[in-house]
């Protein structure tokens, strides 16, 4: 019988953060660097549900529901381009910048901006910005309407969550520089975009920079559609050209193998873990049952 592994939230000292507890205790380094050469760059599925009732619902909420910009130690100019609105938070981070539960997750009063990777930074403690397991309270925008009826199909825990928006006709969202960055492996958190609203004007660009003639992987997240892709790879969303459209996306993050169990207050790995690749999850409706190929 495979053994469960149960990562008792109590247990996890504060120096440290729930996923690189996970990585410590468990052996599931072991089975990402098994699995991770099958990871593809990206693949996206048709969504089962109504995306025009799921859009009407998040634009109603959005007129009551703030939008805001990333903040961290020390930065004083913000991207106006690029607003976000949370979906779940942590009300026991002490690096809250707020106590919005909708903007109190979006940036850090203890981490500097310039890192590619939060989350993999050696200062990384429990209960702060880099700590992607203590984000899974939901905020009451996910629980409104059609948006709540979408989140509640996910069969997988969600974690750090949110509704991003990039703002129409601003420069700075064409600029060659925009929003560069890498997230935590997929193995941990698995991302679901959901285009909301979009165009051809809108992409995801990705680069591999661990290889010096790497090209840039470009495509589009089309409405109707829910995508993953390799997050730990260098990439951004883009604006090609101006126009007079936002995009707006949905970014549900979930993690795979690890299932939160409330009445014991522990992450336990599920029947998952190590045996099969999120993608694959992902593909056949393990993520969500409401998005499958």
């Amino acid at each position: 019988m495979k053994k469960k592994w149960i990562i008792n939230i109590d247990e996890v000292p504060q120096n440290i953060t729930i996923e690189k507890f996970i990585r410590t205790l468990t052996d599931i380094n072991k089975h990402i660097e098994h699995l991770k050469s099958k990871t593809p760059d990206y693949l996206s599925v048709p969504i089962n549900f109504s995306i025009e009732a799921l859009r009407s619902d998040l634009l109603s909420a959005l007129k009551d529901i703030a939008s805001y910009s990333f903040e961290y130690k020390g930065r004083e100019e913000k991207f106006e381009s690029y607003v976000s609105t949370s979906l779940t938070y942590n009300p026991s981070a002490i690096d809250n910048i707020s106590s919005d539960p909708h903007q109190s997750g979006l940036g850090s009063k203890l981490y500097s901006e310039g890192s590619s990777n939060f989350y993999e930074a050696t200062a990384a403690q429990k209960n702060t910005y880099a700590d992607t397991y203590s984000y899974f309270e939901r905020t009451p925008l996910s629980n409104h309407g059609e948006i709540k009826i979408l989140l509640d199909s996910f069969e997988r825990t969600l974690i750090r969550s949110r509704v991003s928006i990039i703002k129409s006709g601003l420069s700075e969202s064409t600029d060659l520089k925009y929003l560069w960055h890498k997230d935590e492996s997929i193995f941990l958190n698995l991302r679901v975009n959901i285009p909301i609203q979009s165009n051809e004007n809108y992409v995801i660009q990705m680069i591999d920079d661990q290889k010096s003639d790497s090209e840039i992987i470009e495509f589009q997240l089309k409405t109707g559609n829910a995508f993953i892709y390799d997050t730990q790879k260098l990439h951004r969303p883009l604006c090609k050209t101006l126009n007079t459209t936002d995009r707006i996306n949905m970014i549900c993050g979930v993690s795979p193998w690890f299932d939160y169990h409330e009445e014991q207050k522990a992450w336990i790995s599920n029947d998952y873990y190590g045996e099969l690749h999120p993608f694959d999850m992902f593909m056949q409706g393990q993520i969500s049952k409401l998005i499958k190929a």
